[in-house]
Protein backbone atom coordinates (compact mmCIF):
# COMPACT_ATOMS: atom_id res chain seq x y z
CA UNK A 1 0.00 0.00 0.00
CA UNK A 2 2.43 2.45 1.08
CA UNK A 3 4.76 1.71 -2.66
CA UNK A 4 1.42 2.43 -4.10
CA UNK A 5 1.30 6.12 -2.62
CA UNK A 6 5.08 6.44 -3.03
CA UNK A 7 4.52 5.76 -6.70
CA UNK A 8 1.78 8.14 -6.50
CA UNK A 9 3.88 11.23 -4.97
CA UNK A 10 6.28 10.53 -7.23
CA UNK A 11 4.01 11.08 -10.16
CA UNK A 12 2.52 14.24 -8.92
CA UNK A 13 6.30 15.49 -8.35
CA UNK A 14 7.43 14.52 -11.79
CA UNK A 15 4.29 16.25 -12.97
CA UNK A 16 4.48 19.40 -11.24
CA UNK A 17 8.64 19.86 -12.36
CA UNK A 18 8.11 19.08 -15.87
CA UNK A 19 4.48 20.27 -16.59
CA UNK A 20 4.49 23.36 -13.35
CA UNK A 21 1.07 25.16 -14.16
CA UNK A 22 1.14 28.57 -16.27
CA UNK A 23 1.39 31.40 -14.18
CA UNK A 24 -1.82 33.42 -12.89
CA UNK A 25 0.72 36.17 -11.47
CA UNK A 26 3.14 38.82 -12.66
CA UNK A 27 5.88 41.47 -12.00
CA UNK A 28 5.47 44.49 -14.01
CA UNK A 29 9.02 44.82 -13.92
CA UNK A 30 12.05 42.68 -13.80
CA UNK A 31 13.33 44.98 -11.47
CA UNK A 32 11.25 44.99 -8.80
CA UNK A 33 11.45 40.88 -9.10
CA UNK A 34 14.76 41.12 -8.67
CA UNK A 35 14.70 43.06 -5.58
CA UNK A 36 12.38 41.01 -3.87
CA UNK A 37 14.34 38.29 -4.48
CA UNK A 38 17.03 39.82 -3.37
CA UNK A 39 15.49 41.11 0.07
CA UNK A 40 14.11 37.41 0.88
CA UNK A 41 17.13 35.57 -0.42
CA UNK A 42 19.81 37.01 0.08
CA UNK A 43 20.91 36.85 -3.11
CA UNK A 44 23.57 39.82 -5.12
CA UNK A 45 21.30 42.24 -6.96
CA UNK A 46 24.57 43.01 -9.22
CA UNK A 47 24.51 39.22 -10.75
CA UNK A 48 20.75 39.03 -11.31
CA UNK A 49 19.98 42.81 -12.87
CA UNK A 50 22.30 45.24 -15.13
CA UNK A 51 21.41 48.61 -17.01
CA UNK A 52 22.10 49.71 -20.35
CA UNK A 53 21.69 54.02 -20.33
CA UNK A 54 20.70 53.95 -23.97
CA UNK A 55 17.35 56.36 -23.22
CA UNK A 56 17.55 59.30 -25.74
CA UNK A 57 15.56 61.19 -28.08
CA UNK A 58 15.76 62.59 -31.72
CA UNK A 59 14.33 65.07 -33.99
CA UNK A 60 13.32 63.05 -37.05
CA UNK A 61 13.44 64.96 -40.64
CA UNK A 62 10.03 66.07 -41.49
CA UNK A 63 8.41 63.91 -44.33
CA UNK A 64 7.58 64.89 -47.78
CA UNK A 65 5.13 65.14 -49.89
CA UNK A 66 3.36 67.28 -52.85
CA UNK A 67 0.02 67.12 -51.91
CA UNK A 68 -1.94 67.72 -49.00
CA UNK A 69 -0.11 66.46 -45.95
CA UNK A 70 -1.61 63.12 -43.87
CA UNK A 71 -2.77 64.08 -40.59
CA UNK A 72 0.18 62.03 -39.19
CA UNK A 73 2.60 63.78 -41.32
CA UNK A 74 2.15 66.81 -39.67
CA UNK A 75 4.47 69.70 -38.96
CA UNK A 76 2.86 69.50 -35.16
CA UNK A 77 2.91 65.88 -35.00
CA UNK A 78 4.39 64.36 -31.66
CA UNK A 79 5.33 61.64 -33.93
CA UNK A 80 8.15 64.42 -35.50
CA UNK A 81 10.53 63.20 -32.29
CA UNK A 82 11.15 59.84 -31.51
CA UNK A 83 11.74 58.79 -27.30
CA UNK A 84 13.69 55.74 -26.70
CA UNK A 85 13.55 53.84 -23.00
CA UNK A 86 17.39 52.85 -21.56
CA UNK A 87 17.36 49.12 -21.77
CA UNK A 88 18.59 45.89 -19.00
CA UNK A 89 18.98 42.56 -18.89
CA UNK A 90 17.71 40.69 -15.83
CA UNK A 91 19.05 37.17 -15.06
CA UNK A 92 16.73 34.74 -13.84
CA UNK A 93 17.86 31.17 -12.87
CA UNK A 94 15.60 28.37 -13.22
CA UNK A 95 14.19 30.42 -15.46
CA UNK A 96 11.12 29.67 -18.12
CA UNK A 97 10.35 30.69 -21.72
CA UNK A 98 6.75 30.06 -22.62
CA UNK A 99 5.02 29.96 -26.37
CA UNK A 100 6.46 31.42 -29.07
CA UNK A 101 6.32 34.91 -28.30
CA UNK A 102 9.21 34.77 -25.98
CA UNK A 103 7.06 35.30 -22.56
CA UNK A 104 9.36 34.67 -19.32
CA UNK A 105 8.31 33.17 -16.14
CA UNK A 106 10.41 33.23 -12.81
CA UNK A 107 11.28 30.90 -10.61
CA UNK A 108 8.56 32.10 -8.22
CA UNK A 109 6.20 31.22 -10.96
CA UNK A 110 4.95 34.47 -11.93
CA UNK A 111 5.42 36.11 -15.62
CA UNK A 112 8.35 39.42 -15.67
CA UNK A 113 5.66 41.49 -17.52
CA UNK A 114 8.43 43.72 -19.16
CA UNK A 115 10.29 41.22 -20.94
CA UNK A 116 7.17 39.58 -22.39
CA UNK A 117 4.61 42.26 -23.45
CA UNK A 118 2.42 40.94 -26.13
CA UNK A 119 1.39 44.06 -28.15
CA UNK A 120 -1.44 42.26 -30.16
CA UNK A 121 -3.01 41.92 -26.43
CA UNK A 122 -3.22 45.57 -24.78
CA UNK A 123 0.74 46.17 -24.06
CA UNK A 124 -0.28 48.33 -21.25
CA UNK A 125 -2.65 46.26 -19.59
CA UNK A 126 -0.62 42.78 -18.09
CA UNK A 127 -3.94 40.94 -16.59
CA UNK A 128 -4.66 40.64 -20.27
CA UNK A 129 -1.75 38.49 -21.24
CA UNK A 130 -2.77 35.71 -22.89
CA UNK A 131 -0.50 33.68 -21.10
CA UNK A 132 -1.82 34.04 -17.74
CA UNK A 133 -4.85 32.88 -19.52
CA UNK A 134 -3.35 29.60 -20.49
CA UNK A 135 -5.38 26.60 -18.60
CA UNK A 136 -2.55 24.07 -18.95
CA UNK A 137 0.93 24.24 -20.34
CA UNK A 138 2.53 21.54 -22.10
CA UNK A 139 5.99 19.57 -20.15
CA UNK A 140 9.07 21.17 -19.97
CA UNK A 141 11.78 21.21 -22.05
CA UNK A 142 15.59 21.56 -20.41
CA UNK A 143 18.00 23.89 -21.89
CA UNK A 144 21.68 23.17 -19.88
CA UNK A 145 23.77 26.19 -18.88
CA UNK A 146 22.95 29.80 -20.37
CA UNK A 147 20.07 30.67 -22.19
CA UNK A 148 19.04 33.90 -23.36
CA UNK A 149 15.85 34.76 -25.11
CA UNK A 150 15.21 37.43 -28.53
CA UNK A 151 11.70 36.09 -29.17
CA UNK A 152 9.04 38.86 -29.03
CA UNK A 153 5.12 39.18 -29.58
CA UNK A 154 5.32 40.23 -33.10
CA UNK A 155 9.30 38.80 -34.29
CA UNK A 156 8.10 36.00 -36.82
CA UNK A 157 7.76 38.87 -39.46
CA UNK A 158 10.62 40.77 -41.05
CA UNK A 159 10.40 43.71 -39.83
CA UNK A 160 9.91 43.09 -36.23
CA UNK A 161 12.77 40.35 -35.94
CA UNK A 162 15.20 43.03 -37.43
CA UNK A 163 14.14 46.03 -35.19
CA UNK A 164 12.90 44.38 -32.49
CA UNK A 165 14.05 41.26 -31.41
CA UNK A 166 17.80 41.06 -32.97
CA UNK A 167 19.00 44.03 -31.75
CA UNK A 168 18.79 42.82 -28.25
CA UNK A 169 22.02 41.24 -28.24
CA UNK A 170 23.49 44.83 -28.47
CA UNK A 171 21.61 45.31 -25.19
CA UNK A 172 22.97 42.00 -23.79
CA UNK A 173 26.41 43.16 -24.98
CA UNK A 174 26.19 46.33 -23.10
CA UNK A 175 24.05 45.18 -19.67
CA UNK A 176 24.41 41.42 -19.70
CA UNK A 177 27.12 39.76 -17.11
CA UNK A 178 28.66 37.05 -20.11
CA UNK A 179 29.55 37.37 -23.61
CA UNK A 180 27.53 35.84 -26.74
CA UNK A 181 30.30 32.92 -26.73
CA UNK A 182 29.24 31.97 -23.33
CA UNK A 183 25.71 31.54 -24.39
CA UNK A 184 24.48 27.85 -24.78
CA UNK A 185 20.84 28.83 -26.46
CA UNK A 186 19.34 31.87 -27.97
CA UNK A 187 15.50 31.32 -28.08
CA UNK A 188 14.16 32.72 -31.23
CA UNK A 189 10.46 32.56 -32.98
CA UNK A 190 9.15 30.21 -35.42
CA UNK A 191 9.27 32.50 -38.40
CA UNK A 192 10.66 33.67 -41.66
CA UNK A 193 14.50 32.39 -43.04
CA UNK A 194 16.02 35.95 -42.16
CA UNK A 195 16.01 34.88 -38.05
CA UNK A 196 18.49 32.06 -39.30
CA UNK A 197 20.49 33.75 -41.48
CA UNK A 198 20.94 36.71 -39.57
CA UNK A 199 22.10 34.80 -36.72
CA UNK A 200 24.78 32.75 -38.98
CA UNK A 201 25.80 36.28 -40.13
CA UNK A 202 26.95 36.99 -36.62
CA UNK A 203 28.49 33.95 -35.99
CA UNK A 204 25.99 32.18 -33.91
CA UNK A 205 26.06 28.78 -34.69
CA UNK A 206 22.73 26.89 -35.58
CA UNK A 207 23.28 24.55 -33.14
CA UNK A 208 22.98 27.52 -30.45
CA UNK A 209 19.54 27.96 -32.09
CA UNK A 210 16.08 27.26 -30.27
CA UNK A 211 12.64 27.89 -31.73
CA UNK A 212 10.22 28.67 -29.63
CA UNK A 213 6.90 27.51 -31.13
CA UNK A 214 3.22 28.02 -29.53
CA UNK A 215 3.19 25.12 -27.81
CA UNK A 216 6.90 25.42 -26.44
CA UNK A 217 8.05 25.22 -22.72
CA UNK A 218 11.50 25.63 -22.18
CA UNK A 219 12.80 25.22 -18.75
CA UNK A 220 16.36 27.21 -18.40
CA UNK A 221 19.01 26.35 -16.28
CA UNK A 222 20.29 30.08 -16.34
CA UNK A 223 17.53 32.73 -18.06
CA UNK A 224 20.10 35.67 -19.09
CA UNK A 225 17.04 38.19 -20.83
CA UNK A 226 17.78 41.30 -22.72
CA UNK A 227 14.69 44.13 -21.79
CA UNK A 228 13.21 44.77 -25.62
CA UNK A 229 14.32 47.58 -27.09
CA UNK A 230 11.47 49.91 -26.65
CA UNK A 231 7.92 50.14 -28.43
CA UNK A 232 7.79 48.25 -32.03
CA UNK A 233 7.77 50.86 -35.02
CA UNK A 234 9.78 53.34 -33.03
CA UNK A 235 13.56 51.90 -33.63
CA UNK A 236 15.92 53.34 -31.75
CA UNK A 237 18.64 55.26 -33.02
CA UNK A 238 21.54 52.32 -31.00
CA UNK A 239 19.37 49.55 -32.56
CA UNK A 240 20.14 50.91 -36.23
CA UNK A 241 23.71 51.68 -35.39
CA UNK A 242 23.76 48.08 -34.18
CA UNK A 243 23.03 46.78 -37.59
CA UNK A 244 24.61 48.73 -40.19
CA UNK A 245 27.82 47.76 -38.11
CA UNK A 246 27.37 44.22 -37.83
CA UNK A 247 25.71 43.64 -41.42
CA UNK A 248 26.55 46.43 -43.67
CA UNK A 249 30.67 44.96 -44.00
CA UNK A 250 31.00 47.85 -46.49
CA UNK A 251 29.48 49.96 -48.74
CA UNK A 252 29.42 49.84 -52.36
CA UNK A 253 32.23 52.32 -54.44
CA UNK A 254 29.16 53.50 -56.12
CA UNK A 255 25.44 54.05 -56.19
CA UNK A 256 23.62 53.21 -58.96
CA UNK A 257 20.27 51.52 -58.85
CA UNK A 258 17.19 52.43 -58.66
CA UNK A 259 15.00 50.06 -57.16
CA UNK A 260 11.27 49.28 -57.01
CA UNK A 261 10.07 47.19 -54.75
CA UNK A 262 6.71 45.26 -55.77
CA UNK A 263 4.62 43.08 -53.02
CA UNK A 264 2.52 41.14 -55.96
CA UNK A 265 3.00 38.22 -53.92
CA UNK A 266 2.47 39.22 -50.81
CA UNK A 267 -0.98 38.80 -48.83
CA UNK A 268 -1.55 42.67 -48.95
CA UNK A 269 -0.59 45.97 -49.89
CA UNK A 270 -0.18 45.02 -53.63
CA UNK A 271 -0.45 48.15 -56.13
CA UNK A 272 -3.21 47.20 -57.66
CA UNK A 273 -2.74 48.86 -61.31
CA UNK A 274 1.20 48.04 -60.88
CA UNK A 275 1.65 47.06 -64.95
CA UNK A 276 0.09 50.35 -65.50
CA UNK A 277 2.70 52.25 -63.55
CA UNK A 278 6.13 49.65 -64.35
CA UNK A 279 6.53 51.37 -67.35
CA UNK A 280 6.99 55.27 -65.74
CA UNK A 281 9.36 53.33 -63.67
CA UNK A 282 11.51 51.73 -66.04
CA UNK A 283 11.60 54.72 -67.99
CA UNK A 284 13.11 56.47 -65.13
CA UNK A 285 16.27 53.60 -64.77
CA UNK A 286 13.97 51.72 -61.87
CA UNK A 287 14.54 47.55 -61.69
CA UNK A 288 11.70 45.82 -60.26
CA UNK A 289 12.40 43.40 -57.06
CA UNK A 290 10.88 40.77 -55.19
CA UNK A 291 12.43 40.55 -52.00
CA UNK A 292 11.10 37.97 -50.45
CA UNK A 293 12.80 35.85 -53.64
CA UNK A 294 16.47 37.31 -51.95
CA UNK A 295 18.42 36.25 -49.46
CA UNK A 296 19.20 38.61 -46.26
CA UNK A 297 22.44 39.06 -47.92
CA UNK A 298 21.15 40.19 -51.29
CA UNK A 299 18.95 42.37 -49.70
CA UNK A 300 21.40 44.38 -48.00
CA UNK A 301 24.05 44.27 -50.66
CA UNK A 302 21.03 45.85 -53.22
CA UNK A 303 19.76 48.53 -50.57
CA UNK A 304 23.07 49.12 -49.81
CA UNK A 305 23.98 50.26 -53.68
CA UNK A 306 20.31 52.11 -54.11
CA UNK A 307 20.22 55.50 -54.69
CA UNK A 308 16.73 55.68 -54.78
CA UNK A 309 14.21 53.33 -53.73
CA UNK A 310 10.52 53.01 -54.23
CA UNK A 311 7.42 50.74 -52.46
CA UNK A 312 4.20 50.53 -50.97
CA UNK A 313 4.24 50.16 -47.22
CA UNK A 314 5.45 47.12 -46.16
CA UNK A 315 8.04 44.71 -44.28
CA UNK A 316 10.84 45.15 -47.62
CA UNK A 317 11.03 48.76 -46.34
CA UNK A 318 12.91 47.44 -43.03
CA UNK A 319 16.17 47.22 -45.91
CA UNK A 320 16.27 51.06 -45.54
CA UNK A 321 18.63 50.43 -42.74
CA UNK A 322 21.16 49.67 -45.29
CA UNK A 323 20.55 52.82 -47.25
CA UNK A 324 23.32 55.71 -47.30
CA UNK A 325 22.29 58.77 -46.49
CA UNK A 326 20.46 60.90 -49.15
CA UNK A 327 18.71 58.04 -51.13
CA UNK A 328 15.98 59.30 -52.02
CA UNK A 329 12.33 57.22 -50.59
CA UNK A 330 9.06 57.36 -52.01
CA UNK A 331 6.83 55.62 -50.16
CA UNK A 332 3.56 54.50 -51.25
CA UNK A 333 0.17 54.20 -48.48
CA UNK A 334 -3.07 53.15 -48.67
CA UNK A 335 -5.11 56.31 -47.17
CA UNK A 336 -6.79 54.12 -45.06
CA UNK A 337 -3.59 52.93 -43.20
CA UNK A 338 -0.37 54.75 -42.40
CA UNK A 339 1.80 53.96 -40.61
CA UNK A 340 4.57 56.11 -39.70
CA UNK A 341 8.01 52.85 -38.99
CA UNK A 342 9.62 52.98 -42.20
CA UNK A 343 9.69 56.81 -41.90
CA UNK A 344 11.16 56.61 -38.77
CA UNK A 345 14.16 54.15 -40.18
CA UNK A 346 14.52 56.88 -43.18
CA UNK A 347 14.96 59.64 -40.76
CA UNK A 348 18.15 57.86 -38.72
CA UNK A 349 19.54 56.98 -41.76
CA UNK A 350 19.24 60.28 -43.23
CA UNK A 351 17.58 59.18 -46.47
CA UNK A 352 15.75 62.25 -48.47
CA UNK A 353 12.03 60.71 -47.46
CA UNK A 354 8.81 61.40 -49.52
CA UNK A 355 5.22 59.90 -49.43
CA UNK A 356 2.54 59.27 -51.59
CA UNK A 357 -1.16 58.60 -50.58
CA UNK A 358 -2.83 56.04 -53.14
CA UNK A 359 -6.69 56.46 -53.70
CA UNK A 360 -9.73 55.18 -51.94
CA UNK A 361 -12.71 56.96 -53.17
CA UNK A 362 -11.77 59.92 -51.41
CA UNK A 363 -11.47 58.52 -47.91
CA UNK A 364 -8.98 59.29 -45.40
CA UNK A 365 -8.16 57.69 -41.90
CA UNK A 366 -5.84 59.67 -39.26
CA UNK A 367 -4.81 56.51 -37.76
CA UNK A 368 -2.98 53.95 -38.14
CA UNK A 369 -6.45 51.67 -38.24
CA UNK A 370 -5.84 48.51 -38.26
CA UNK A 371 -8.98 46.98 -39.85
CA UNK A 372 -7.30 48.50 -43.20
CA UNK A 373 -3.60 47.10 -42.35
CA UNK A 374 -3.74 44.73 -45.82
CA UNK A 375 -5.35 47.63 -47.80
CA UNK A 376 -4.34 47.56 -51.27
CA UNK A 377 -3.37 50.44 -53.26
CA UNK A 378 -4.17 52.51 -56.17
CA UNK A 379 -2.14 55.31 -57.55
CA UNK A 380 -2.68 57.48 -59.65
CA UNK A 381 0.34 57.84 -62.81
CA UNK A 382 0.33 61.17 -63.00
CA UNK A 383 0.48 61.78 -59.19
CA UNK A 384 3.54 59.34 -59.58
CA UNK A 385 4.94 60.86 -62.14
CA UNK A 386 4.52 64.25 -60.69
CA UNK A 387 6.20 63.16 -57.22
CA UNK A 388 9.50 61.64 -58.96
CA UNK A 389 9.88 64.67 -61.49
CA UNK A 390 9.52 66.76 -57.82
CA UNK A 391 11.87 64.46 -56.71
CA UNK A 392 14.56 64.72 -59.72
CA UNK A 393 13.98 60.73 -60.75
Amino acid sequence: MCFSVLGVLTRLRDLFEFAPRPPTDYWLSSKAHVQHACAHKGSNAQLLYGEWASGCENARNPAKTFYKPHPLFDPASPYLRGNYPDTFVVCVPEGRVAGGRGSVIANDGKMLFDVSVDWSAGANDAARHPLLHEKKLVKTERLAGTSTVLATSESTGFFHWMTDALPRLQILRNAGPVRWEQIDHFVVSDGIPAIRESLSLLGIREERVVVSRRDSHFLCDWLVVPSLTGSPGNVPPWAIDFLRSQLLKSAPATRQRRVYVSRAKASGRKILNEEEILPLLCHRGFIRVTLEEMSLREQIALLAEAEAVVAPHGAGLTNLVWCAPKTKVLEIFSPLYVNLCYWAIASLTCADYYYLLGSAAGLISDVNDARFFLENISVDPAALERTLEAMDL
